[in-house]
Protein backbone atom coordinates (compact mmCIF):
# COMPACT_ATOMS: atom_id res chain seq x y z
CA UNK A 1 0.00 0.00 0.00
CA UNK A 2 3.06 2.59 0.58
CA UNK A 3 3.81 2.22 -2.83
CA UNK A 4 0.41 3.08 -4.47
CA UNK A 5 -0.92 6.70 -4.26
CA UNK A 6 -4.01 7.55 -3.50
CA UNK A 7 -4.59 8.49 -7.24
CA UNK A 8 -3.84 5.10 -8.38
CA UNK A 9 -6.69 3.59 -5.70
CA UNK A 10 -9.62 6.04 -6.99
CA UNK A 11 -8.36 4.91 -10.35
CA UNK A 12 -8.97 0.86 -8.78
CA UNK A 13 -12.68 1.72 -7.00
CA UNK A 14 -13.72 2.91 -10.36
CA UNK A 15 -12.50 -0.42 -12.04
CA UNK A 16 -13.99 -2.28 -9.43
CA UNK A 17 -17.02 -0.47 -9.22
CA UNK A 18 -18.08 0.02 -12.50
CA UNK A 19 -19.23 -4.05 -13.16
CA UNK A 20 -20.94 -4.08 -9.99
CA UNK A 21 -23.58 -1.61 -11.58
CA UNK A 22 -24.71 -3.58 -13.97
CA UNK A 23 -25.28 -6.66 -11.56
CA UNK A 24 -28.11 -8.03 -10.05
CA UNK A 25 -28.51 -7.16 -6.43
CA UNK A 26 -26.22 -9.49 -4.47
CA UNK A 27 -27.11 -11.29 -1.11
CA UNK A 28 -29.40 -8.66 -0.25
CA UNK A 29 -33.48 -7.54 -1.58
CA UNK A 30 -33.29 -4.77 0.33
CA UNK A 31 -33.32 -2.63 -3.02
CA UNK A 32 -36.52 -4.20 -3.45
CA UNK A 33 -37.92 -2.97 0.06
CA UNK A 34 -36.63 0.63 -1.11
CA UNK A 35 -38.27 0.95 -4.38
CA UNK A 36 -41.72 -0.53 -2.75
CA UNK A 37 -41.53 2.16 -0.36
CA UNK A 38 -40.63 4.68 -2.90
CA UNK A 39 -43.85 3.66 -4.82
CA UNK A 40 -46.04 3.99 -1.87
CA UNK A 41 -44.86 7.56 -1.53
CA UNK A 42 -45.70 7.93 -5.41
CA UNK A 43 -48.68 6.46 -5.36
CA UNK A 44 -50.32 8.91 -2.12
CA UNK A 45 -49.74 6.57 0.77
CA UNK A 46 -47.70 7.04 3.82
CA UNK A 47 -44.42 4.91 4.14
CA UNK A 48 -44.24 5.88 7.98
CA UNK A 49 -47.93 4.22 8.53
CA UNK A 50 -48.01 1.42 6.27
CA UNK A 51 -46.24 -1.46 4.63
CA UNK A 52 -45.44 -1.80 0.79
CA UNK A 53 -48.13 -4.64 0.98
CA UNK A 54 -50.99 -2.28 0.87
CA UNK A 55 -49.78 -1.13 -3.00
CA UNK A 56 -49.98 -4.69 -4.67
CA UNK A 57 -47.63 -5.06 -8.11
CA UNK A 58 -44.59 -6.13 -9.26
CA UNK A 59 -42.82 -4.21 -7.10
CA UNK A 60 -44.04 -5.31 -4.09
CA UNK A 61 -43.90 -9.32 -5.72
CA UNK A 62 -39.87 -8.57 -5.23
CA UNK A 63 -39.96 -7.70 -1.64
CA UNK A 64 -38.31 -10.05 1.04
CA UNK A 65 -41.85 -11.41 2.94
CA UNK A 66 -40.68 -10.03 6.42
CA UNK A 67 -40.99 -6.12 4.87
CA UNK A 68 -43.81 -6.09 2.74
CA UNK A 69 -45.71 -5.28 5.93
CA UNK A 70 -43.12 -2.96 7.56
CA UNK A 71 -43.28 0.86 7.78
CA UNK A 72 -40.17 2.77 6.31
CA UNK A 73 -37.35 2.79 8.94
CA UNK A 74 -35.66 5.51 6.34
CA UNK A 75 -35.37 8.90 6.50
CA UNK A 76 -37.31 11.74 4.55
CA UNK A 77 -34.97 12.05 1.74
CA UNK A 78 -34.15 8.38 1.28
CA UNK A 79 -37.49 8.23 1.13
CA UNK A 80 -37.87 11.54 -1.88
CA UNK A 81 -35.42 9.75 -3.75
CA UNK A 82 -36.79 6.83 -3.75
CA UNK A 83 -40.09 8.73 -4.77
CA UNK A 84 -38.53 10.25 -7.44
CA UNK A 85 -37.41 7.27 -8.90
CA UNK A 86 -40.12 5.44 -9.10
CA UNK A 87 -41.70 8.42 -10.72
CA UNK A 88 -38.89 8.31 -13.65
CA UNK A 89 -39.07 4.27 -14.54
CA UNK A 90 -42.25 2.92 -13.34
CA UNK A 91 -42.38 -0.03 -11.69
CA UNK A 92 -39.69 -1.37 -13.92
CA UNK A 93 -37.37 -3.31 -11.41
CA UNK A 94 -34.13 -3.42 -13.60
CA UNK A 95 -33.98 0.50 -14.32
CA UNK A 96 -35.47 1.13 -10.87
CA UNK A 97 -32.81 -0.70 -9.26
CA UNK A 98 -30.09 0.57 -11.54
CA UNK A 99 -31.15 4.18 -10.95
CA UNK A 100 -31.45 3.58 -7.09
CA UNK A 101 -27.70 2.31 -7.00
CA UNK A 102 -26.35 5.29 -9.56
CA UNK A 103 -28.00 7.16 -6.64
CA UNK A 104 -25.90 6.04 -4.45
CA UNK A 105 -22.96 6.24 -5.96
CA UNK A 106 -21.96 10.12 -4.49
CA UNK A 107 -21.40 8.14 -1.04
CA UNK A 108 -19.10 6.40 -2.68
CA UNK A 109 -17.38 9.61 -4.16
CA UNK A 110 -17.81 11.59 -0.72
CA UNK A 111 -16.04 8.00 1.09
CA UNK A 112 -12.76 8.61 -1.60
CA UNK A 113 -12.86 12.11 -0.79
CA UNK A 114 -12.88 12.11 3.06
CA UNK A 115 -11.27 8.97 4.03
CA UNK A 116 -7.53 10.04 3.41
CA UNK A 117 -8.55 13.55 5.39
CA UNK A 118 -10.01 11.73 8.09
CA UNK A 119 -6.71 9.21 8.85
CA UNK A 120 -4.46 12.67 8.05
CA UNK A 121 -6.17 13.83 11.15
CA UNK A 122 -5.87 10.82 13.49
CA UNK A 123 -2.53 10.34 12.14
CA UNK A 124 -3.16 7.43 10.30
CA UNK A 125 -1.80 6.73 6.83
CA UNK A 126 -4.42 7.91 4.16
CA UNK A 127 -3.46 4.85 1.52
CA UNK A 128 -4.20 2.44 3.89
CA UNK A 129 -7.10 4.00 5.20
CA UNK A 130 -8.44 4.01 1.55
CA UNK A 131 -7.78 0.45 1.06
CA UNK A 132 -9.41 -0.83 4.28
CA UNK A 133 -12.23 1.44 4.37
CA UNK A 134 -13.21 2.03 0.99
CA UNK A 135 -11.37 -0.46 -1.25
CA UNK A 136 -12.00 -3.77 0.95
CA UNK A 137 -13.93 -5.86 -1.10
CA UNK A 138 -17.18 -6.73 1.54
CA UNK A 139 -17.50 -3.27 1.96
CA UNK A 140 -17.82 -2.52 -2.09
CA UNK A 141 -20.10 -5.78 -2.33
CA UNK A 142 -22.05 -5.35 0.22
CA UNK A 143 -22.70 -1.44 -0.29
CA UNK A 144 -22.77 -1.39 -3.80
CA UNK A 145 -23.42 -4.59 -4.97
CA UNK A 146 -25.73 -4.92 -2.36
CA UNK A 147 -27.22 -1.67 -3.47
CA UNK A 148 -27.40 -0.28 0.22
CA UNK A 149 -28.49 3.12 1.09
CA UNK A 150 -25.94 2.89 4.00
CA UNK A 151 -23.21 3.92 1.31
CA UNK A 152 -24.66 7.61 1.10
CA UNK A 153 -25.39 7.40 4.68
CA UNK A 154 -21.65 6.81 5.40
CA UNK A 155 -20.43 8.59 2.34
CA UNK A 156 -21.78 12.03 3.74
CA UNK A 157 -21.21 11.15 7.49
CA UNK A 158 -17.78 10.46 6.90
CA UNK A 159 -17.74 13.86 4.91
CA UNK A 160 -19.41 16.18 7.57
CA UNK A 161 -17.32 14.62 10.40
CA UNK A 162 -14.10 15.74 8.68
CA UNK A 163 -15.44 19.63 7.68
CA UNK A 164 -16.23 19.50 11.65
CA UNK A 165 -12.29 18.64 12.35
CA UNK A 166 -11.36 21.45 9.66
CA UNK A 167 -13.41 23.64 11.53
CA UNK A 168 -16.03 24.30 9.40
CA UNK A 169 -18.51 23.04 12.09
CA UNK A 170 -21.82 24.20 10.75
CA UNK A 171 -20.91 22.47 7.56
CA UNK A 172 -20.38 19.43 8.89
CA UNK A 173 -23.47 19.16 10.99
CA UNK A 174 -25.47 20.16 8.02
CA UNK A 175 -24.07 17.13 6.35
CA UNK A 176 -24.36 14.66 8.98
CA UNK A 177 -28.16 16.04 9.29
CA UNK A 178 -28.73 14.82 5.83
CA UNK A 179 -26.91 12.00 6.44
CA UNK A 180 -29.62 11.37 9.20
CA UNK A 181 -32.49 11.92 6.66
CA UNK A 182 -31.03 9.37 4.85
CA UNK A 183 -31.12 6.52 7.93
CA UNK A 184 -31.00 7.86 11.52
CA UNK A 185 -28.27 6.06 12.36
CA UNK A 186 -25.68 8.74 11.01
CA UNK A 187 -27.20 10.99 14.15
CA UNK A 188 -24.87 8.85 16.50
CA UNK A 189 -22.06 11.24 14.81
CA UNK A 190 -23.76 14.32 16.21
CA UNK A 191 -22.36 14.17 20.06
CA UNK A 192 -18.88 13.40 19.02
CA UNK A 193 -18.95 16.65 16.68
CA UNK A 194 -20.43 18.94 19.05
CA UNK A 195 -17.41 17.76 21.31
CA UNK A 196 -14.81 18.73 18.43
CA UNK A 197 -16.63 21.57 18.16
CA UNK A 198 -16.39 22.59 21.80
CA UNK A 199 -12.91 21.69 21.63
CA UNK A 200 -11.95 23.79 18.91
CA UNK A 201 -13.71 26.38 20.29
CA UNK A 202 -11.41 26.04 23.86
CA UNK A 203 -8.45 25.99 22.04
CA UNK A 204 -9.15 29.33 20.21
CA UNK A 205 -9.82 30.87 23.32
CA UNK A 206 -6.61 29.41 25.01
CA UNK A 207 -4.61 31.29 21.95
CA UNK A 208 -6.46 34.26 22.33
CA UNK A 209 -5.54 34.32 26.02
CA UNK A 210 -1.79 34.31 24.99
Amino acid sequence: AHQVGLSHLRTIVVLWTAPLLLAVPMFSRDAYSYLAQGALLRDGFDPYAVGPVVNPGILLDNVSNVWTTTTAPYGPIFLFLGQVITTLTGDNVVTGTMLLRITMLPGLALMVWAVPRLARHLGGNPTIAVWLAVLNPLVLIHLIGGVHNELLMVGLMTAGIVLALERKHLAGIALVSVAVAIKATAGAALPFMVWIWMLHEKQRAEAEGR
